[in-house]
């Protein structure tokens, strides 16, 4: 089931055309921008070529002094928070996705906001990823005044979405049309459920 919706979310996303994946792209950091401008620290993404493209967003940050944060996969289910300075900090990462070679180096609890990718989103909070539960597992460690945001463009969206116990919801979801707030920014995971004797 989750596999048949992550697929279709996908193709989803697949289907906008550059031009207009730019122009949404745009209207999502146009909405993004309020949120975060405060921030001091900012962990956001670099995007996959289908994906919401933050690039001007980050100009903002550099131009206005926010540190920038994007990950670095350091395994299978864990990636750190390494500061990107500017674009020539750019390099090729683990399965092909950009990274910093900043050495400068943050956790999660060093952050003042998150911004998460999604492959699909219910309008609860809801969240798919592409499956490697980095941000589930990342996402529990932050602040409770981090403010965590999820992004995806309306075409994304998947009532079917089955979430399980480990799946951490997203307290805001920016798309290009939509700015859903769930909860008082607070993201916690939910318990494991107990197990039937």
């Amino acid at each position: 089931m989750r596999t048949t919706i992550r697929q279709q979310c996908l193709h989803a996303r697949r289907s906008l055309s550059p031009d207009l994946r730019t122009l949404k792209s745009q209207q999502i950091v146009d909405a993004l921008w309020p949120l975060i401008r405060c921030c001091s620290t900012l962990g956001s993404y670099l995007a996959m070529p289908d994906e919401v493209d933050l690039t001007p967003l980050h100009d903002r940050c550099w131009a206005t002094g926010i540190a920038l944060m994007v990950p670095q996969i350091q395994s299978k289910t864990t990636f750190a928070w390494v500061r990107l300075s500017s674009p020539a900090d750019l390099i090729e990462g683990p399965y092909g996705i950009k990274t910093s070679a900043h050495p400068e180096v943050n956790s999660w609890s060093a952050l003042d906001a998150v911004l998460v990718p999604m492959v699909g989103f219910r309008v609860d909070g809801a969240r798919l990823g592409m499956g490697g539960g980095y941000y589930d597992r990342g996402l529990p460690t932050v602040r409770e005044t981090t403010r965590v945001i999820g992004v995806a463009f309306d075409c994304q969206e998947a009532p079917g979405i089955d979430a399980q116990w480990w799946d951490v919801s997203m307290p805001c979801v920016i798309t290009e049309s939509r700015t859903l707030i769930n909860s008082a920014w607070r993201c916690a995971p939910r318990s494991q459920p107990s197990k039937s004797r």
